[in-house]
């Protein structure tokens, strides 16, 4: 495999000089200087264990090796390492930083590539099932090992920590895939709230803000990027994805919140607030903002969408559960994307939606402003926000599910 690039370790303090040859630059490359020992050894290292490193080759063997024998394999290597790393004649010129930096590349780039396995073969192939990784193989990867600040500068290990949210974000969606990046986003970030913390989490977060911005839907952008920023203002990885992060928040919420909502030729939507304007049985128009000060339950459905109308029962006992104080201050939203309104009048009527909350419509189907704002690309789809106007869950619990009031109520009491 060819191999023309050198990583250099480099401690403060370090004083080193180079010479770099017409032939490869990993091969003709001389080092010297403080520090110089260090990268000596690393280059050598590297060039031993290329295959092991190279996102290539680990992937070329995740998608052509069975995960019993994968395992099997890289904890080989990872032993192999260890050993050539131990038995170094030249130990007692290495630093002591660059003897920890070593320890934690070996054990993390098993780690990673263990972790990366259902990942990388799931996003390979069209199934939308990520193969979940048999129990005793992973029963010591835990939060601790992906919660270690001082091997951030590992990229093995900032590699496993990727990784492993993503693994076990998969793992609470029953391992479905998402089926939209802002979902996505948001669940992973949530766990990566709930299981990081420190350098680690505000490095993944940002990280992930930084890379997938532009893809998600602006509302989960800045919600995302507030947690972080209320944890880390100072922080100088925060500050280098500000002025992106709310750029291009602030841009694509202004092109959804300006648009006409409605079919062709429909009025314009004269509601006042943020984001698309909805209409309702009266036709009068509202936003969320008008829903400050209440919990909201928000239900994206369409006349047509049999698995919408079949979750309205549920709908029905989930109100019925709330008492008439804690109804006060919690609210039903049914949102439409029917394209035509007497459809949605219709089917309204017959389920007796409106004795059940508020109803809305942003008329278009797939091509609806409410659609566009939230990408969403599959119904029934719930959300819920808080009393200050907040998203707090962009993929919420069916009413079917026995959770969704539970989760409600500890909204509720925040």
């Amino acid at each position: 495999m060819p191999w023309n690039f050198v990583d250099i370790f480099v401690e403060p303090g370090d004083d080193m000089s180079f010479q770099i040859g017409t032939v490869s630059l990993s091969k003709s490359i001389v080092m010297q200087g403080t520090g110089a020992a260090n990268n000596i050894f690393y280059r050598e290292f590297m060039r031993k264990f290329y295959s092991s490193y190279n996102k290539d080759a680990i992937k070329d063997m995740i998608l052509n090796t069975p995960i019993d024998a994968y395992e099997i394999e890289i904890y080989k290597q990872k032993l192999a390492q260890q050993e050539f790393f131990d038995k170094y004649e030249k130990q007692n010129e290495l630093s002591q930083n660059f003897k920890a930096y070593m320890a934690q590349t070996i054990k993390y780039n098993y780690l990673n590539r263990l972790q990366s396995f259902p990942i990388i073969y799931g996003n390979n192939n069209k199934a939308m099932i990520v193969t979940p990784l048999p129990d005793l193989m992973i029963e010591n990867v835990i939060d601790k090992l992906a919660q270690n600040d001082d091997a951030l500068p590992c990229e093995s290990y900032r590699q496993f920590v990727y990784y492993y949210v993503v693994y076990q974000t998969s793992k609470l969606n029953n391992f479905a895939k998402f089926t939209d990046l802002s979902t996505s986003m948001e669940r992973k970030c949530a766990f990566a709230f709930n299981h990081l913390k420190d350098k680690t989490l505000n490095w993944y977060v940002a990280k992930f803000l930084n890379d997938e911005c532009e893809k998600v839907s602006p509302v989960v952008v800045k919600s995302v990027y507030k947690k972080l920023d209320e944890r880390y203002v100072a922080s100088e990885v925060n500050n280098v994805i500000r002025t992106k992060v709310e750029t291009r928040a602030a841009a694509k919420e202004d092109i959804a919140a300006n648009k006409k909502t409605g079919a062709i030729g429909a009025t314009p939507a004269t509601g006042q607030g943020n984001g698309p304007k909805i209409k309702d049985l009266k036709g009068n128009y509202f936003t969320l903002d008008d829903f400050k000060g209440k919990v909201v339950y928000i239900d994206f459905w369409a006349s047509w969408c049999g698995p919408c109308r079949g979750q309205f029962p549920y709908s029905k006992e989930l109100h019925h559960k709330f008492t008439k104080k804690q109804l006060k201050e919690v609210e039903f939203l049914y949102i439409s994307i029917d394209s035509k309104e007497d459809a949605w009048k219709k089917a309204v009527e017959q389920m007796q939606l409106e004795q059940q909350g508020k109803m809305g419509i942003v008329p278009g189907d797939w091509g609806s402003e409410i659609c566009k704002y939230f990408q969403i690309n599959s119904i029934p789809r719930y959300m819920i926000m808080n009393k200050k106007g907040e998203i707090v869950d962009f993929n919420a619990k069916r009413p079917s599910d026995e959770q969704i009031f539970n989760d409600l109520i500890k909204i509720l009491a925040e």
